[in-house]
């Protein structure tokens, strides 16, 4: 058995059958978890012609299984739990190990009285941000947080969406370095002064729990997310607690992306008028509860993959990458 790691090197038909001949084995183990779905160019041919070279491909990634996985590997030639095993909460694990290499360990407790009311960072402009900062525009929200709109990424292709209330050609950027960066971990100044955070996740496709839901649930910060429907239920299954003294959940069924994002967007106008000196005694205990699951779940072996377990058990220190380090640590 050989590994591939899909974060270092996008991977091929042509490269794992070239990888599995120079090391002799036909089992071949894609890291692929810190991604929410697997691609592969050429998809299902690609697929195939990795098969019908006689190797045993399976493939490890984040998200949670659902029905939207089963059919999207299935077209792909590849069954979920079998050739693609999920790790949900990889970010946890990922993110932790990434806030302990920074000055924000420093900052893990609970902050004073912060400047601004919410605060909404958003990169790739997917369509679920797109319609929460036109539905934040629309409500006139956009001055009464801290929202961030990068022109540089603001290619709406992938799904044509026409803007109603926000000019997308807008620049709303913080005095960071994110432009040159694209780093997650390096937090502008405004994260700490901000007393809420309105998450826009990954994707609304499936239940993917990336660092932009790990960070707050870290750093003991309320939050609210724009994702998959029934997303909070899935942190709920997961033991965290929801924040019902400042918001309503009821968005999180509504099966209806515009409707679901303009009814906790609608929520950031009664957050905005909390009194900023004493909003954070209403959920202390609850955010530091939510914390401590989170590092339970860290630490818990039952929630890695056994694959995992035994990839760790045969290869060890060859996982050399450094986000494989947290695995020491756990196992």
């Amino acid at each position: 058995m050989i590994f591939i790691d899909q974060t270092i090197k996008p991977v091929t038909a042509e490269m794992i059958i070239e990888k599995a001949k120079e090391h002799d084995t036909n089992q071949v183990f894609i890291l692929n978890e810190l991604e929410w779905e697997f691609e592969i160019p050429g998809g299902k041919e690609a697929i195939d012609t990795v098969k019908e070279s006689g190797i045993d491909l399976k493939i490890l990634t984040g998200g949670a299984c659902r029905e939207y996985f089963t059919k999207f590997y299935s077209e792909l030639g590849l069954k979920v739990n079998k050739d693609v095993i999920f790790w949900p909460t990889i970010w946890l694990n990922w993110s932790e190990l990434e806030l302990s290499h920074t000055d924000i360990k420093h900052r893990r407790y609970f902050p004073p009285a912060p400047k601004h009311h919410f605060i909404c960072l958003n990169n790739r402009p997917h369509e679920h941000r797109c319609v929460t900062i036109d539905a934040l525009a629309r409500h006139n929200l956009i001055d009464k947080g801290v929202v961030t709109w990068h022109n540089f990424l603001s290619n709406c292709s992938e799904h044509d969406y026409e803007f109603k209330h926000f000019n997308s050609n807008t620049i709303l950027k913080l005095d960071d370095d994110f432009e040159n960066t694209r780093d997650s971990f390096s937090f502008p100044k405004e994260f700490h002064e901000s007393f809420f955070h309105l998450v826009t996740e990954s994707t609304t496709k499936v239940y993917d729990l990336s660092e932009k839901t790990a960070i707050p649930l870290l750093l003991k910060k309320p939050f609210a997310i724009i994702g998959a429907v029934g997303y909070h239920k899935f942190l709920q299954d997961l033991g965290f607690e929801l924040y019902t003294e400042i918001i309503d959940y009821s968005f999180d069924s509504e099966p209806d992306l515009y409707k679901r994002v303009d009814m906790l967007v609608e929520q950031m106008h009664s957050i905005a008028k909390l009194e900023l000196e004493t909003s954070y005694s209403i959920i202390k205990d609850k955010a530091l509860r939510n914390y401590h699951r989170a590092i339970d779940i860290i630490h818990d072996n039952e929630f890695i993959p056994d694959e995992v377990e035994l990839l760790v058990d045969k290869f060890g220190s060859q996982l050399k990458h450094h986000y494989h380090a947290f695995l020491d640590k756990t196992l």
